[in-house]
């Protein structure tokens, strides 16, 4: 069926980005938009302005070349991205303006010249080197700049592999460090780790095993043996992983039944992913499909789901910011969405069903929240308090925003307002500032010392427990100078009066 495209729509939604506009090019995009409140103990969906609008579709129109199954995307250091086309057994070169820049099929490799076979990944680092997971000819090929092929990569026999081991990678990321990680079809040990040369080292994030109810009772009445022989249970296969800009990895797996979808793994391997939000459990249910992860410089991380077609954006406390897109024909919509990745204050998302990369834009709106919680971050609560506060003209029902608004009151040491946006909220406390309950209770806990303190579980200065505030922040910078908090009358008026006087 002939997709629709609707150009008058686009260029109305690009003249409201420029204006600013968030409420306004809601009506306007293909898709729902979207975040959580709760109602009754109940999670339910409640519309929100659109985070981020279509600009322009990357086809085979568009480009000039055949473009059939684009099954990953990479934003390469020279903003320059790389797209596999697993169906033509390619690698395309695309500016940020989305002219084809190179389309790569076929490489000399030891004086041979080698073509792809189905690659399902791409890869490129720092150094210019670019990494494709060669699926269907078992390697993972690696290219320097130019195009010609450096070494091919692919496990030798290993006890921690098995008899008759076939390599299939189909992702592909590098570390700093230059060690690969790899995610294989049919590899349910966790993600392939390589050495710098290429050599097999060991498995990393491995997923527990998650026995049914049934199972568990069965297992009671067991034998030994027959423990130890159903202990033997597969594990969950990632599908699909992303380097952050700290070195961890984001891990997505597909597997129904699995709770945590999206797992971020330290360099031990351990998940350390915060998810300390009802909403965001509710969005990514057991049945969902997550086909990629990306995130960007502030944090923030993006999933995208080919079950409804959405895009799902969290901050970095795991709390769920907006979710948008569909299943559909429109521009903007998706069939079978493959890869997403981010730039700028742009999101690129691949179908592998259109045969396209569709470019969406930032809005005004997700800027706003953007911004709000960057200020935050580097504890500039006023500024931050003013551009939650314009989320909320834009959006009344932004739960996020009422707890931000909460955590910056608290901050600030005005607990009634904290206790009132705490409430709206319904935000009961998290690892970093207690809910509504522990703004009612706060006078009755004495401060951990008289001046700010750096924490001894994060090792930051931006918690501000005293009530003498220190002019210095985590990076080091700031003049040291120590200055009276409007605790400081509070507590001095408590000790004076021998703690009768709270007020």
């Amino acid at each position: 069926m002939p997709r629709r495209f609707w150009p008058g729509r686009i260029l109305t939604l690009a003249a409201a980005l420029l204006a600013g506009g968030a409420l306004s090019v809601s009506a306007a995009v293909p898709y729902e938009s979207y975040n959580y409140i709760e109602k009754a103990g109940e999670m339910l969906r409640a519309p929100c302005p659109a985070p981020f609008v279509p600009l322009e579709v990357w086809d085979a129109a568009s480009l000039g070349v055949p473009l059939g199954a684009p099954n990953d995307i990479f934003l390469a250091p020279d903003g320059d991205f790389y797209v596999v086309d697993t169906e033509n057994s390619a690698l395309l070169v695309i500016s940020a303006q989305g002219e084809l820049k190179r389309r790569v099929d076929a490489f000399m490799l030891d004086g041979e010249r080698q073509t792809f076979q189905k690659p399902e990944g791409v890869y490129v680092t720092d150094a210019g080197e670019v990494y494709v997971a060669d699926t269907e000819n078992n390697r993972v090929v690696v290219l320097d700049s130019r195009m010609e092929g450096i070494r091919a990569i692919a496990p030798a026999a290993s006890d921690l592999l098995g008899e008759g081991y076939i390599f299939y990678p189909r992702k592909v990321s590098v570390d700093g460090g230059g060690r690969l990680f790899v995610v294989a079809r049919g590899q349910y040990n966790g993600i392939m780790q390589f050495t710098a040369d290429g050599k097999f080292a060991s498995f990393t994030g491995s997923n527990q095993v998650n026995p049914s109810a049934v199972e568990l009772l069965w297992r009671r009445f067991m034998t030994k043996e027959q423990r130890e022989k159903t202990a033997q249970l597969i594990p969950l296969e990632y599908t699909n992983l992303s380097l952050d800009g700290e070195g961890f990895l984001y891990a997505v797996t597909q597997a129904t039944g699995e709770s945590k979808k999206i797992k971020r793994l330290n360099p031990g391997g351990a998940d350390v992913l915060i998810r300390s939000d009802e909403a965001a459990a509710s969005a990514i249910t057991e049945n969902a499909k997550i086909a990629d992860i990306c995130s960007d410089s502030d944090g923030n991380y993006y999933a995208i789901n080919q079950q409804d077609g959405g895009v799902y954006a969290y901050d970095g406390d795991g709390r769920l910011l907006y979710v948008f897109g569909d299943i559909g024909e429109l521009v903007g919509t998706f069939q079978n969405p493959t890869a997403v990745e981010y730039a700028g204050d742009r999101l690129y998302v691949a179908d592998g069903v259109l045969g396209n990369v569709t470019v969406f834009h930032m809005t005004g709106y997700a800027r706003e929240m953007q911004t709000a919680r960057r200020l935050y971050e580097e504890s500039w609560y006023e500024e931050s308090r003013a551009c939650w506060e314009r989320v909320l003209r834009q959006n009344s029902n932004c739960t996020l925003a009422y707890v931000q608004l909460g955590r910056i009151y608290y901050r600030l040491e005005d607990y009634g307002k904290a206790m009132e946006y705490f409430k709206k909220g319904n935000f009961r406390g998290d690892m970093y500032v207690g809910g509504y309950g522990t703004a009612l209770e706060l006078l009755g806990y004495t401060p951990w010392g008289c001046i700010d303190v750096v924490s001894f579980t994060t090792g930051e200065l931006r918690k501000r427990y005293g009530f003498i505030y220190v002019d210095r922040n985590d990076d080091g910078s700031g003049t040291g100078n120590r200055y009276k908090k409007k605790s400081f009358d509070w507590y001095k008026q408590v000790i004076a009066t021998n703690g009768e006087d709270l007020g």
